[in-house]
């Protein structure tokens, strides 16, 4: 969860007739669970059309992880469409299609914990990875 400035009042904490703001109770920040990132809007004096739209990096970790897993599964059934002769072509990949929508749904939805204890699997081994890659360094040089 991370802290934004209120779309109600601008993060002035104030609310209509000088009273305190309806939807943050006057604190000018609300919880919100992914923090979203205004990086393709235009803002005033900044130049721009502000229809760049999202980035990999403005999406979270997970989502971007339930993309990948999608199109993998997705990339598996076109594989096996091409491969196969017993049936037509286009039935592996309407399966493949419809299985991977149901993985981004589970990985993006219910499983979301499981893909955050992956992310933190994955810094970590790049982490490994890097401290790895120092100590072979070091030990060419020495």
């Amino acid at each position: 969860m991370a802290r934004e400035k209120c779309a109600g009042c601008f993060g002035s904490g104030r609310g209509v007739n000088g009273g305190p703001c309806t939807f943050c109770s006057g604190m000018g920040t609300i919880w919100v669970p992914d923090k979203v990132s205004y990086s393709g809007l235009n803002r005033v004096g900044q130049g721009g059309s502000g229809s760049k739209g999202s980035s990999w990096f403005d999406n979270a970790f997970e989502d971007n992880l339930a993309g990948v897993i999608m199109f993998i599964i997705w990339g598996f059934g076109m594989y096996h469409a091409i491969e196969t002769t017993a049936y037509e072509w286009y039935v592996p990949l309407i399966i493949a299609f419809v299985v991977g929508i149901v993985a981004y749904k589970l990985v993006a939805g219910p499983l979301r914990p499981i893909a955050t204890i992956l992310k933190y699997l994955f810094y970590l081994g790049l982490l490994a990875f890097f401290v790895y890659g120092i100590y072979i360094v070091v030990s060419l040089i020495i």
